[in-house]
């Protein structure tokens, strides 16, 4: 008797749980409904209004006129066919780290992916490498980081690093 009774709690319990469960998940679910239906509507009215701006002649010749010298000035920071060689390139960069106070152990130019890149083993200080790579970030010219391991040796401010290093050309933007 106490162990139907037992049962019986048990399965009221568990029928308890399961409907909380999903009213919790239904609840879940017409919130997201709702975020979904005000996202898309917001989307509606940006379209309408992109829609009576191109209508309205508001996009005209001073956006494209922006547009052009964006596209102008971000073109200004690719190289030139033939201006840049993974060899020139790769001493352009060593003698940056050189300047930095970074000891460059061995660099190689590597391919990847049909692009070059050089391959950079150097150590220094920290603060070095992160002077480093914001003058890379901050180049007249497009030079990316692909890849960047940097160890840092336990007591002390100095660290091991393993980089890629490259430059984007016009040739490549193209493609």
């Amino acid at each position: 008797m106490a162990a139907d009774r037992m049962r019986v709690l048990l399965a009221l319990l568990a029928a308890a749980a399961a409907a909380s469960g999903i009213a919790v998940a239904a609840g879940e679910g017409f919130g997201r409904l709702a975020a979904a239906r005000a996202a898309a509507a917001r989307q509606e009215a940006r379209i309408e209004r992109l829609r009576g701006a191109a209508a309205g002649g508001s996009v005209g010749p001073g956006a494209r006129e922006e547009i052009a010298g964006q596209i102008a000035a971000r073109r200004a920071r690719l190289y030139e066919p033939g201006e840049m060689n993974p060899y020139s390139f790769g001493t352009i960069v060593k003698d940056r780290l050189s300047s930095l106070g970074i000891s460059v152990l061995r660099y190689q130019v590597v391919e990847v992916g049909g692009a070059p890149f050089v391959e950079f083993t150097a150590s220094g200080s920290v603060r070095s490498f992160v002077l480093f790579l914001r003058d890379v970030a901050r180049n007249a010219k497009a030079w990316s980081v692909p890849s960047l391991a940097l160890t840092m040796r336990e007591g002390t401010d100095r660290a091991d690093a393993r980089f890629r290093i490259g430059y984007a050309t016009r040739a490549a933007a193209d493609r």
